[in-house]
């Protein structure tokens, strides 16, 4: 095949497309060889690059062919800054050289490790599947003991081949470990962190911490020296996040995460009221001992315990084939609509772990900022045609006005019903006027007695975030765009009550007490188990909203910091009154959420959406200049933390944090008396 031969200067760099176009020197690839063909970003040495699959502080992740050998690899490529580092390209390397020398089905194979074009590189095995962090996040309930099981004993087959050259991992962790697609096997990924024996020591400093804060054993934490007791540690509170959900020692400051990591200790396995068997619950607390004289001395150790846990298991259960794996193991046939199955291999958060080292150092922290581009020509279509859209009401002074000049979104209720709607009328206000409209709303039965309602929202377009000049505005609200919805959704006409949480999930977990309250003391992982189980209850897809979604309901066609003007004093929400947004009165501050409903709804029927509780949201919270679509967007790719978005303030909030646009953020896994939801209903 006839390649470009890159042009003189530096290395990888053509100046000049295939077609004969300027190529931009802001593209990132120019270490590539430009490909005749149109499809690919290009070749490096051998390798023909197809895609981008993730993108890190690092450096790339690629989907690739290798042309000699004709097959698939991913390929994972230094940035050349980074390899300007001598001690970051040596660690780099010796990824590559350490995962190498493993040979075993439970560690990702390297075929090949090299330089081209100004860049180091790593060929590797291309896998089908998905992390155990993602497959986790599949599950409406915890995985069986057998499953937990299984997983044990296969992340330990690979620390005994890794320990056996000498080899310790250091950064044992759900995104570092591989759920193949057709076998389940377990491999683990990213030697990135991995020490050896000898000179290799020099690559880390004295008194450097490497590693995931609440995955690290608590030597490593100290930044004392650690062996492969380190990473049955890491394995023990795998285990145990399979278990309970969470990792046992997460918390919302990471110095917070160390403390909890050298010092607490977690409740026994079997305190904890699951299947998993007795020995191996002791196993799992032996490999959380603090002390590493405390652990089982070895991977090999370990794992004869849980071989003989599981010859026990198959005596007694004769009908388990030896071949067959737990059923617990395989992903749930419908996923939630939060988790993304791309058919691509390693599109995943295992790419985008390959694509970042994780270093930190304890004090500073050095945090991790993970970019992602979405590549491809039907990307590079929709975004033109979006910024056609825009440019194209630039010069339209009225576009997205009413009469007097308001702002608003182009969305109106249909006029006909669907089964299960009824036109309901409502009164809301708007500038201290109080008004009444009308709208379709949706009555769902969900089991129980109980009944949710939900308001149609039709298509629109509207400006999400915070217009130029509001007071007290932050620079994460901004800058202020218009987004597009091609079609419409219906939300809670409230946020999800204790009353109906109970009749949907049997649970109780909210610190206030009232059947109309809303349900607090909920997770971002509650809130979806709440979404998939009514989904499969009433047959219809329901899951969180989206924050433009929210947004869009939100502002209900205002461009106001409420969606009744720009004053809140705590008559028109629940939140702490004490502290008003835009006027000196002082309203009354509950210290305590109130019964769904109390206070006006807005032009759309929503009520609520200013205080009483947080409400999640699907996405992953990112900057806006990070979230490139503006038609239905959804940011559902990891950036540099694992953080979701939640909206419209709580309870104990001041107004200034009620308003549209405000944002946080919180972990998947974060509780509080102040976390709830409202439910969305995707239209087709």
């Amino acid at each position: 095949m006839d390649r470009h031969t890159p042009s003189q200067g530096d290395p990888g760099r053509s100046d000049r497309t295939t077609d004969g176009s300027p190529r931009s020197n802001t593209w990132p690839y120019l270490f590539l060889t430009p490909s005749d063909d149109p499809k690919d970003l290009g070749w490096l040495g051998r390798y023909r690059v197809v895609a981008l699959l993730g993108e890190g502080g690092m450096g790339f992740v690629f989907r690739a062919e290798d042309e000699v050998l004709r097959r698939p690899v991913a390929l994972k490529v230094m940035r050349q800054e980074v390899a300007a580092q001598p001690t970051a390209r040596e660690r780099f390397l010796r990824e590559g050289r350490a995962a190498a020398a493993i040979k075993s089905d439970h560690v990702i194979t390297i075929y090949d490790v090299g330089e081209e074009n100004g860049v180091v590189f790593l060929a590797m095995e291309f896998l089908a599947g998905q992390n155990l962090d993602d497959w986790l996040k599949t599950r409406p309930t915890p995985p069986s003991g057998k499953a937990i099981l299984w997983v044990a004993k296969d992340i330990l087959k690979g620390l005994v081949a890794a320990h056996e050259k000498g080899l310790i991992h250091r950064d044992i962790k759900p995104a570092n470990l591989w759920v193949e697609a057709e076998t389940n096997r377990i491999k683990l990924l990213d030697f990135g962190l991995t020490r050896g024996t000898g000179a290799e020591k020099e690559l880390t400093r004295p008194g450097q911490v490497l590693g995931t804060p609440n995955y690290m054993a608590p030597e490593q934490a100290r930044a004392l020296p650690v062996d492969g007791r380190a990473d049955l540690f890491s394995l023990g509170v795998v285990l145990y996040r399979m278990i309970t959900g969470k990792s046992p020692f997460v918390r919302a400051e990471m110095m917070a995460t160390l403390f909890a990591v050298t010092v607490e200790t977690v409740s026994p396995v079997a305190s904890l009221g699951t299947d998993v068997p007795d020995a191996l619950g002791q196993l799992i607390d032996q490999l959380l001992a603090k002390g590493a004289d405390d652990r089982p001395q070895s991977a090999k150790a370990a794992l004869a315990v849980v071989l003989e846990v599981e010859r026990h298991l198959r005596a007694g259960q004769s009908a388990l084939p030896t071949a067959t794996r737990p059923d617990a193991l395989q992903p749930p046939p419908q996923p939630p609509e939060y988790v993304q199955n791309d058919p691509t291999p390693w599109s995943g958060s295992a790419a985008r772990v390959l694509a970042n080292e994780v270093e930190t150092d304890l004090v500073p922290v050095r945090k991790l900022n993970a970019r992602w581009i979405l590549a491809g020509v039907t990307t590079a279509v929709v975004l033109a045609l979006l910024l056609a859209f825009v440019l194209s009401r630039k010069g339209d002074p009225d576009h997205g006005k009413d009469a007097t000049g308001r702002e608003v979104a182009a969305a109106t209720s249909k006029s006909e019903p669907t089964p299960g709607e009824v036109m309901e009328p409502f009164e809301f206000v708007i500038d201290g006027v109080k008004k009444k409209e009308t709208r379709w709303v949706l009555k769902l039965n969900i089991g129980g007695g109980e009944k949710m309602d939900f308001v149609r929202i039709d298509r629109g377009t509207f400006r999400m975030g915070a217009p130029d000049g509001e007071n007290e505005a932050l620079e994460n609200e901004k800058p202020q765009r218009v987004v597009e919805f091609d079609r419409g959704f219906y939300l809670g006409k409230y946020e999800v009550t204790q009353a109906q949480y109970k009749a949907v999930t049997g649970k109780t977990p909210s610190n206030f007490k009232g059947d109309r309250l809303p349900v607090e003391n909920v997770s971002w992982i509650d809130a979806n188990e709440f979404c998939k189980i009514l989904s499969d209850h009433t047959k219809r897809k329901a899951v969180l909203p989206s924050e433009a979604q929210w947004e869009y309901a939100c502002r209900a066609g205002t461009n106001t910091p409420f969606h009744f003007g720009s004053k809140l004093n705590g008559d028109f929400a629940n939140c702490d009154g004490n502290y008003p947004y835009g006027t000196d009165t002082t309203g009354d501050y509950k210290k305590t959420t109130m019964a769904v409903g109390s206070y006006p709804a807005n032009s759309w029927g929503l009520h609520d959406m200013h205080g009483n509780v947080w409400e999640w949201c699907q996405d992953y919270y990112a900057p806006y200049d990070k979230i490139e679509h503006k038609r239905n967007p959804i940011q559902q790719i990891l950036q540099a933390e694992n953080r979701f978005v939640i909206r419209g303030g709580a309870w104990d909030n001041d107004a200034r944090g009620c308003r549209a646009s405000y944002r946080l953020k919180d972990s998947p896994d974060g509780l509080g008396n102040f976390l709830g939801f409202r439910v969305c209903l995707p239209l087709d």
